[in-house]
This record gives structure tokens, sequence and C-alpha cells, in this order.
């Protein structure tokens, strides 16, 4: 049974008309009717196709247990039902969702939630009805198009995505027509609802809080008006404002209806659900029992004024260091500066005062008209936008949006320049203007601030110790952030988040002040490199590092770094799903910082670099887009794998020192998905470029056999410790001859027992006769065939030596390799043998004796050697 909210609007019965198609055999009922607008579409003669109930008989159907399911659609809670409720908590649920104001409910077996943050809720559930491929007659099309465009304002509410934009084609492609829709949708008021307009305007007042303009009005009714949200939004046009909320009060009930054009500044939808109402931050509602009119205009203001978000200021927002020049700075290290640094042009400072600003291509022509030694402030231009840091952003985004100016500067309380704002600031701002919450499914949810949701990722203790040390950074006027892998990972869903804390100011500073404060916490620092770690008793490890800008010399060349900005910091990362942020200071807790549109590509899954640049000062990367593709199940972009593409064929991977690859490869077959990351190294040539004998798909083939087989040794013989990377290598070079993984091993620079163990393993594997097993039955033929191989080679030849290997491993494993001789070479002495190259063969005749059952015991070694001698 398909269950929309009380008094359906059109997207409500639109999403259960959709469901009910998803659903075979399913039923729709419409608690409290349904309001005007849906109406007049079913009185106009089209056609949903589907079976609808009463509410008497819905309930009837359920009270008889004619029900296995209930589909709740446009609404999360079960109590926006009314008289269904009791019954969509106790059968089984499934949940069609996509108000960011009602939280999805706790984890319960017999829910099934789908939920995305779209301009209407018909949207997914059009989706799901494309992908499984289900008909639509034109007037089913026509309904769920009426549904989209009711919720989304006629795709004029900032809240619509491009999936609503999509969903609507695809409905046109199946036969909506929308200048038909648009003559059904597009109706005068009633008399009833002008009279309530005017009843409106006669008691609206407003006022301004924080900036923002709020208004709200109150009228009662003698009977029910439909569609008080339609009168509420013709009243906004009429009397335009930031946030609107009208209160009328009909048939012993007083209905809210909301409307927010800041919803960055003020949510609607949340404002109403202390009073069991809920919706979008654009628009929301609620149905009051038991309240007065003269109740209502008596708190309305207040919820109004609480419900406005402090705006933000400059010094929120701000980047910090800034780099700069000065006066009489040669124009030629000037340009230099500005290149290295990638950045669009540079302050011009002088005594802490902002006097110019030079751009990247007044530089380079400066340069190229011969003025390369000349002052700086030849070139520069004089006027530069300048705020104080407790200004608002409105002024500063016309200056940068509008004016089109690159840069502005923030001066505190003396003028002195203390940070500066760029688009790349400005754009996650931007974003939540123009959209709020933009999700695509219910694994990753676009949310301003994360901290609820670390706070259910992690234990108790980690998070008090990122609280305290966002405390203590802002103590000591430095910012700290959660930055990197942990924040990709915590979207993602994915557990054992790692804490990686970048400081905007000086990261050893604070960790010494935070181990002095907390004598119990060892601050371990390391000041040439400005990174320290904080060791906790428990044992975990916290690394704390000030936030760096950093150059390229050349290519392929290890980094220059310097102190920068958080802005500077993310830019040097990998991949935007890599340069993400959460603020740890007390006023900013739990903030995104997304400067580079990282959060989009989770959600398209997708790895892309910052930059074009990016493979070729970093060959690395190649090495990690192809590990991060294949761990997170993400594609390479189409731009950043044309990069990755020109860069192995320029040959960038061979200017990388063979240490790097050495450890870049590690992290690969330490991964999780290490078989698709090689199949995809293959593909890309990055394999050729290591060795051309190396062949991609059959080593993946390879890898994908190791893994059950490296599962199933580790349950034989759990105590017999193995390095599955170290395997996955000898699985990747077993096709090498020995000079050829010889000389690899050499560039990459392996050292050590690690080497030592590879290369006697190689030798070991590629010595074998691989299509002569030994017969398991002979329990001597598989010690000698195993005895001496180390744990990793043994589960190599599990997975490649055949069904005959694998029983003779798994022999050796489980039994044989226990079956040892009990004396030792001092009790051979002891027993007359004399030391010297006959003690192997005596050790084998031995060890051959307990094996084959022939020789029991101590005693029974002690007759074999005194019978020898």
């Amino acid at each position: 049974m398909v269950v929309p909210h009380l008094h359906a609007d059109l997207d409500a019965f639109a999403s259960a008309l959709g469901a009910a198609l998803l659903f075979e055999g399913a039923v729709v009922t419409l608690p409290g009717g349904t309001d005007r607008s849906v109406t007049h579409l079913l009185q106009a003669g089209i056609e949903p196709g589907i079976v609808m109930l009463g509410e008497k008989q819905a309930l009837t159907l359920l009270e008889d247990g004619g029900v296995e399911r209930i589909v709740l659609v446009d609404t999360a809670s079960p109590e926006r039902t009314g008289p269904f409720a009791p019954y969509a908590e106790a059968l089984p649920l499934t949940v069609f969702d996509h108000h960011p104001s009602e939280a999805p409910p706790a984890d319960d077996p017999r829910i099934e939630w789908h939920r995305q943050t779209t301009g209407a809720n018909t949207t997914q559930i059009v989706q799901l009805l494309l992908a499984r491929n289900c008909p639509l007659t034109p007037d089913q099309a026509l309904i769920l198009a009426a549904g989209i465009m009711e919720d989304t304002g006629w795709l004029a509410y900032p809240v619509v995505t491009p999936a609503d934009l999509h969903a609507l084609a695809d409905l046109v492609a199946c036969g909506a027509r929308l200048d038909r829709l648009a003559q059904l949708l597009d109706r005068p008021l009633t008399e009833d609802q002008v009279h309530l307009l005017g009843d409106l305007l006669n008691t609206l007042e407003e006022a301004v809080i924080e900036g923002v303009t709020v208004a709200w009005s109150t009228a009662a009714c003698e009977r029910y008006i439909e569609d008080l949200s339609i009168v509420t939004q013709r009243l906004m046009r009429i009397h335009p404002v930031d946030a609107l909320v009208v209160g009328v009060q009909m048939e012993r009930r007083m209905i809210l209806v909301g409307r927010s054009a800041v919803p960055d500044r003020v949510d609607i939808g949340h404002l109403f659900i202390p009073y069991g109402g809920g919706g979008h931050p654009q628009a929301g509602s609620a149905n009051l029992k038991g309240e007065t009119l003269a109740g209502v205009r008596a708190w309305l203001p207040g919820a109004l004024a609480q419900a406005v978000l402090p705006g933000r200021r400059a010094a929120q927002v701000m980047s910090r260091p800034v780099q700069t020049a000065a006066p009489d700075e040669r124009l030629n290290e000037v340009t230099r500066r500005i290149h290295t640094l990638g950045v669009g042009g540079l302050p011009v400072v002088e005594g802490g005062k902002v006097v110019g600003w030079v751009a990247r291509e007044t530089a380079d022509r400066g340069v190229h008209h011969a003025l390369g030694d000349e002052p700086v402030s030849r070139v520069m231009a004089g006027e530069v936008p300048l705020f104080g840091a407790d200004s608002g952003l409105d002024p500063i985004v016309r200056a940068i949006m509008v004016d089109g100016r690159r840069w502005a500067g923030i001066v505190d309380d003396s003028g002195d320049l203390i940070g500066c704002i760029t688009r790349t600031d400005l754009r996650p701002v931007l974003a939540e203007r123009m959209g709020g919450e933009v999700g695509s499914g219910a694994e990753i949810v676009k949310r301003r601030n994360l901290w609820r949701r670390l706070s259910k990722a992690l234990p108790d203790p980690a998070l008090a110790r990122l609280t305290a040390i966002g405390d203590q950074a802002q103590a000591m006027g430095m910012e700290a952030y959660l930055v990197g892998g942990g924040v990709r990972d915590l979207l993602l869903n994915r557990p054992g988040l790692d804490l990686d804390i970048v400081v905007v100011g000086e990261a050893v500073r604070l960790a010494e002040q935070f181990g002095f404060e907390h004598p119990e916490i060892h601050a371990a620092t390391h000041p040439p490199f400005g990174t320290a770690t904080l060791v906790y008793p428990d044992g975990q490890h916290i690394d704390i590092v000030t936030a760096r800008a950093e150059h390229y010399p050349h290519p392929a060349a290890l980094p220059v770094v310097d102190r920068g900005p958080l802005g500077l910091d993310l830019a040097r990362r990998d991949f935007t799903v890599n340069a993400l942020a959460i603020a740890l200071d007390p006023k900013r807790r739990g903030e995104l910082v997304d400067p580079y549109g990282g959060l989009r590509d989770l959600e398209d899954r997708k790895i892309r670099v910052l930059h074009p640049l990016s493979f070729v000062e970093d060959p690395t990367r190649i090495y990690r887009a192809v590990r991060f593709e294949a761990t997170l199940d993400f594609r390479i972009g189409p731009q950043t794998l044309r990069l990755l593409r020109d860069a192995v064929k320029q040959g960038y991977l061979q200017r990388l020192t063979g240490k790097r690859i050495g450890r870049e490869l590690d992290l690969i077959l330490r991964s999780i998905r290490p078989a698709a990351a090689i199949a995809r190294m293959g593909e890309l040539g990055v394999l050729a470029c290591l060795h051309d004998q190396l062949d991609g798909a059959a080593i993946a083939a390879r890898l994908e056999a190791f893994e059950p087989v490296d599962r199933a040794a580790t349950l034989l013989a759990p105590d017999l410790n193995s390095d599955a990377a170290t395997a996955r290598w000898e699985l990747l070079l077993l096709d090498l001859q020995a000079a050829q993984w010889g000389g690899l091993l050499e560039r990459i620079e392996w050292s050590g027992r690690r080497l030592k163990e590879l290369r006697r393993d190689l030798g070991h594997l590629q010595a074998m006769a691989w299509g002569a097993p030994p017969n398991p039955e002979d329990a001597w033929a598989v010690v000698l065939a195993c005895r001496d191989l180390s744990p990793e080679a043994l589960r190599v030849v599990m997975a490649q030596g055949g069904a005959v290997w694998e029983q003779a491993v798994a022999a050796w494993l489980t039994r044989l390799r226990h079956l040892k001789p009990q004396s030792t070479g001092e009790d051979w002495k002891r027993w007359g043998a004399r030391p010297g190259p006959g003690f192997k063969t005596l050790h084998d005749a031995l060890w051959r004796g307990v094996v084959e059952g022939t020789i029991d015991g101590v005693e029974g070694e002690e007759r074999v050697v005194r019978g020898g001698v």
C-alpha cells in the first residue's frame, strides 16, 4: 500500500503513482484527500491507471491483514500520514523522500530507505521506473511531470538539480506534453482565495533580522480553503521578502505555510519541525491543532527571528596567510612567484597595508616589454577591493563575481592585511545559496555541516580529541581542519577513518602547547617539516601538519614546500575527492570545506585532478589515480584520463625514481582491489613503463585467483603469518626471467630482508616442476616440495599450481609442517654422531621417518642415530 503525507500535493500524488508502478499489485490511498491541484488534474480526465482506495477501505484492508508492506512517499514521518501511522510503524516499510529537514529513521531492518535531495521527490522514482524499463502511458508521464514542475516552481526554485531536468526530459520522451500541463496547472485564484489573500495583505508585518527581511501574516476562514501554498506564493510575489510565513485558521485547526528565498539563512522546513511539519529549506508547512490565532500571532515573530541563521563574515571564509609582493620587488621575481604558486596575481603590500595588485597577465606583459628589472610598483593596479574582517559576504561577492575583481583583501581594524578572498573561497558559499543541500542517492548526502555524521562514525574518545584540538587551535589564533582521505571516507560511509589534521598557523607550536596542557599526551614534533604527532595513552596517534603551499622545480621533481593558507594546502592534493576538509574550530565545527568540487565528484564516483599539469608535476599520481579508481570503485574522469594517457605517452613515468615507483606499486598491491588496478595499469600502458613483458590481464587473473586461496590458507594455518602484498609481488613478477625481475627490483631500490626473501621465493617458484606436482598421498614428497617455501610462496603455489598442488600444500599447512624430529644436533653428538655434512642427511632421514610414521618419539630417533653410527 502506497501512502503519501496528508493532503497530498502534486509531488506527493505523482510519487504515489510512480511507487505503485514500481511495486506490482500495489494500491494507493490518499489520507486526508488531496489539494486542489491534484483534484483539478484528475477532473480534467487525466487517467493515472492505478488502483486507488478510499481511507476507510484502505484501513479495512490493513486491519484484515491484506497488506504486506507500506510504501511512504514524499515524507519520512509516519506521523504525517494520519490514521495510517500505526501501520507504517509496524509493517515492513519502504520510504521515498527528498526532504532534508526530515531525518532518516533509525537503523531498522524492516525499513528500506530511498533518499535523494532533489527538487521533487517524484524525480528519484522516475529514475527507478526508467532504469527498470517500466512502461508509462502519456497520462502517467504527464502526472509525473506535474509533480516535478509543481515542487520545483516550474524549474525556477533554487532547489532544482540536474536530476530533475533529466527526469523531466525523459518524461517528455514518454509522451508528457508540457504545453498541456501548463494549461491544466495555470488557473486563477478562486473567490475565497482572493479574499484570503486580501486578509493576509492587511495583517502582513515584517522585520529585518541580521540583514534578512522576514514577514508574517495571519488570517481566519469560516470554511476550508484549498491550496494555501498557492496563496502564499502569490503573496510572496506581491510583497517580495527574504522569508514569509502565513498562518490561517480553518475548521478548528491552524495551517502554517512558509517560503524562503534565502535558504542558507532561513530554513523553512527546519522551522516547522517542532510543530510536526517539515519541508525543504525553501518551502514547508505544518498543521497545528489546539492553537488559536492570537497565540500564533504572539509566537510567530519570535520563531522567525530565531530561524534566521547568522550570515557568514569575511573572516570565516578568507584564506590566510597571504602571499604578497613588495613595491620595490623586481617584476621578474614577482612574475616567477606568480607562476610558481599558480595564482592569478599577487597583492602589493608595504608596511602591512595593501598598496596595489599585480595580475598574472599584467606581469607577463611587463616582462615581455622588457620591464622585468623594474619594480613591480611600475605595473601594479592601484585600486584593490578591501573589506573588514567582520564584513558580510554580499559586497565581496559583488566585487568578485559581478565587478570582475579576482581578489579581495581582508584587513583588521588598523588596515593591515590579514587574509584574502578569491573565487575559489566563494565557490562553496555560492553553491549553498543556489541549492542548499544537494544529494545523489542514499549513500552520499551533501551537507553543509558534517559534525553529526562525524560523531556517529567515530568512537567518543576520538571525537573528543578532535574537539579539543579545534578548541586549542582557536585559543591560539589558529584554525584546525580534518583533511583528506578521512573526510572522503566519511562521506562514502567507509569505516576506519584516518585522522589527519591541517593547521593554518604552526602545527608544532600547537602540539607543544597541547602536550604542555595535557601531560598524559605525548607531543612528538618535527620542526624542520612543520609536523607533529599527538600520541594518546591508549595508543592512538593523530598527525598534525602546518598548512602548506608547494611547487615543483621541474617535472617529476619532489615538491618545494612553504607555509600557506588552507586553500593552497588543498590545492596541492592529488585529486578533488581528497581535497576536502572539515573545520574543527568551535565557530565552524563540522563545516565542510570543498573548494574544488570534490563532493560532486564523490557523488558522480569520479577521480579528477585539480589542474591540467598534475600528472606532469607528479607522475606518481598516475599510480594513485588507478589505485583510487579500483579501491573506491570509481572511474577516472574523461579529462583526467586524457591527461593521464598523455603523461604516460610523453614518458613522465620514466623520470620517477625507482623508490617512488616501488612505494606506489606496493600501495596498489596492498589495496583491497589490486587485480582491478593492475588490469587498468596494463590497459593504460603504465605496466609497460615498468617492463614491456608485464601482461596486465594475465597478472590480474592471477591476482583474482589468489584472493580466495589466501583466505583459505589463513583458515588452514592461522598461526602462520603471511604478507599478502609480498605474495602479490611474486605473482606480478612470475612471468619475468630472473635477470628481468632482478633488474626491476634493483630499479625500485628494494633492500633488506624483504628483498632477500622475494628473490629467494621467485627463485624457488621459477625452479619448480609445476607440471609434476607431488602426490598428496606421498607425505615425504610433499615435505620436499614445500619445506623451503615461505608462507607467501606456498599461497602462490596453491593459487597457480592446480588442484593437486593445492591439495599438497593444504596437507603441508594443516599437518605435515608440524611433523619434525624432536631431537637436536646436541642430542645426536651425545648419541655418537660426528658433526659434519652428514648431519643434513641424518636430519632428513629422521624427518622422513617421523613423517612416514616409522620413527616414534625421541627414543626411536636415538635408535636410528645410534644404529647409523
